[in-house]
C-alpha cells in the first residue's frame, strides 16, 4: 500500500494512542472508534476478531507471516563457587582426581600442548553454560525482578489476559502494556534488556528488524530471541461495511495475492541477517570434552609413552650389561 498509496488515494491516520479499542461510555474508542464513527474507512493492525467489531465491519484474510514471541538478555558464564569441583553435566566430585590428573596432564603432554587446550579443559570443569533471563512465559512467571514490556500497538492483552491457561494469566501480570512501541524498542530500554531487566513481546520478524536497526547502530549485542512462539502474530485488515461488497472482495483478493508472493519475506531476509549477528555471534555453548577434540593430544601422550617405555628398556638392558661387564672385570683380576 506504501507503494500504491498516490494510485489508490491513501492517506494515513495515526490512532493517537495507539490503542485498538475498547468500549467506552457507550462508544469506542481508539482505532475501532475511528472506524465506528466513520472517520476512516480501513484500520490496519492485529486486530483479533470479536462478534461486537462485525456489526460495522468486514475482516481480511489473516497474514500470518510470524508469531509472538519473547527477547531477553542472556545470564554471563561465570565462576560456578561450589561446582568448581563438579563436572557440568553430572554431579561427581573431582577433589581426589584432580592433582592426579593435573600432574598426568603437566608431565605426560608437556606446558606446550597444555597451553593449546587448557581453556577448553576449564571451560569444562569451571565455567556455567550461558542460559537466557526468560525464554517462555512460564519462565517469566518464576523469574523475579524481570518485567516484560509488550508495546500497546499489539492486542496481546487478549492472548494472555483472557486466556484458558493459568501460565497466560500469571505471566500477564508481568506484563507492562502502557509503552508504545516506538519507545519500547528504543536503545536504553534494550540496553536493560540486555542486562536482564526487562524482557520484549512482540512478533518475531518485528523483533529481528528491530534488532538489526540497533545492532548496526550500537556495534554490540548480546541477547536472547527466544524460538518458543506461545501465539500466532495474524495481521487483519478491518473495512467499514459502509464500503461496497465488491470493493471488500477485491480488496481482500489483492491482499491474499500480496501474502502469496511474500513481499513481507522478501523485505525482511536483509534484516534477518544483520539481526543474527544480534542473538547468535555470542553463542558460546560449551561441548563436552571428546576424542575428537584431544585427539592430536593423545596421540602425543601414546607417543611419549612408547618413547618412555623404549628408553626404560634401554636403561635396563645397559644397566644390566654395564652390571655384567663389571663382574667380568672383577673375575679377570681374581
Amino acid at each position: 500500500m506504501e507503494v500504491n498509496k498516490e494510485k489508490i488515494r491513501l492517506t494515513y491516520v495515526r490512532e493517537p494512542l495507539d490503542i485498538y479499542g475498547n468500549w467506552v461510555n457507550n462508544s469506542w474508542d481508539g482505532m475501532i472508534g475511528m472506524l465506528y464513527r466513520n472517520e476512516v474507512d480501513l484500520i490496519l493492525n492485529p486486530i483479533l476478531p470479536q462478534a461486537e467489531f462485525l456489526e460495522f465491519l468486514y475482516y481480511t484474510n489473516p497474514i500470518t507471516i510470524e508469531a509472538y514471541t519473547i527477547v531477553a538478555g542472556k545470564k554471563s558464564e561465570e565462576l560456578v563457587p561450589k561446582d568448581r569441583l563438579m563436572l557440568r553435566n553430572h554431579k561427581h566430585f573431582l577433589s581426589v582426581f584432580l592433582p592426579l590428573l593435573n600432574v598426568l596432564w603437566v608431565f605426560c603432554i608437556a606446558f606446550l600442548v597444555m597451553n593449546t587446550f587448557q581453556s577448553l579443559l576449564v571451560s569444562k570443569l569451571t565455567l556455567k553454560k550461558t542460559t537466557p533471563v526468560v525464554d517462555t512465559l512460564a519462565d517469566l512467571v518464576n523469574t523475579r525482578g524481570v518485567t516484560c514490556l509488550a508495546p500497546r500497538e499489539i492486542q496481546i492483552d487478549h492472548v494472555l489476559k483472557n486466556s484458558d491457561l493459568e501460565t497466560n494469566r500469571l505471566a500477564w501480570k508481568k506484563v507492562n502494556h502502557d509503552l508504545p512501541q516506538t519507545r519500547v524498542f528504543q536503545a536504553d530500554i534494550l540496553q536493560d534488556v540486555e542486562k536482564g531487566k526487562y524482557c520484549i513481546i512482540h512478533g518475531h520478524l518485528i523483533i529481528k528488524d528491530r534488532l538489526s536497526t540497533f545492532f548496526t547502530k550500537t556495534g554490540t549485542c548480546n541477547m536472547h530471541l527466544s524460538q518458543k512462539y506461545f501465539y500466532p502474530f495474524s495481521l487483519l485488515m478491518a473495512i467499514h461495511k459502509k464500503m461496497p461488497r465488491s470493493f471488500y472482495d477485491t480488496f481482500n483478493m489483492g491482499v491474499t495475492r500480496l501474502v502469496d508472493a511474500d513481499i513481507t519475506g522478501k523485505w525482511f531476509e536483509a534484516a534477518l541477517k544483520v539481526s543474527n549477528l544480534c542473538t547468535s555471534y555470542s553463542d558460546n555453548t560449551l561441548q563436552p570434552l571428546g576424542l575428537q577434540h584431544i585427539y592430536g593430544v593423545l596421540v602425543l601422550w601414546a607417543a611419549g609413552l612408547i618413547m618412555s617405555f623404549v628408553v626404560l628398556l634401554f636403561e635396563r638392558n645397559f644397566f644390566r650389561y654395564k652390571n655384567n661387564h663389571n663382574t667380568d672385570i672383577k673375575v679377570n683380576k681374581i
